[in-house]
């Protein structure tokens, strides 16, 4: 794993928990349920980061991280072009602190990938070339 890509996965993730965090509580006055989604996220968020920080991250732990940002990009998304019609909520304005998180996520899960494929075992090929005719 590139160890020098972690931090910056758990910053993403912090900034992100933040943001949902400022959100709690505007949230939970117009619709309960998102402002309890947002608080969930927001822990969610701190959970992933303290631990990639505290130096036990996994390829499995990096990828549940990466599935929950990828989350929170889509409802983010949804949210904006046709609702969460599950919640009862209309279409949200786009915001701009809404889209500064969706380019942190998005850093944060490029990170990730680019973490995750720099592990891949890479593919084993026999050079024929090298082979000695006497050595078949």
């Amino acid at each position: 794993m590139t160890r020098r890509l972690i931090p910056l996965v758990a910053l993403a993730d912090l900034f992100s928990a933040y943001i949902h965090f400022t959100l709690v509580p505007e949230h939970l006055v117009e619709v309960p349920v998102l402002g309890v989604m947002f608080a969930a996220a927001g822990v969610m968020l701190v959970m992933f980061a303290a631990v990639l920080l505290s130096h036990r991250e996994s390829d499995r732990l990096l990828q549940l991280n990466g599935a929950l940002l990828i989350a929170l990009s889509a409802s983010y998304a949804l949210s904006r072009m046709i609702g969460l019609p599950v919640i009862g909520e209309g279409v949200e304005p786009i915001d701009t602190i809404g889209i500064l998180t969706q380019f942190v996520q998005a850093a944060g899960l490029f990170c990730i990938v680019t973490a995750q494929r720099s592990t891949a075992p890479a593919a084993t090929f026999i050079d024929v070339s090298a082979l000695r005719k006497d050595s078949l």
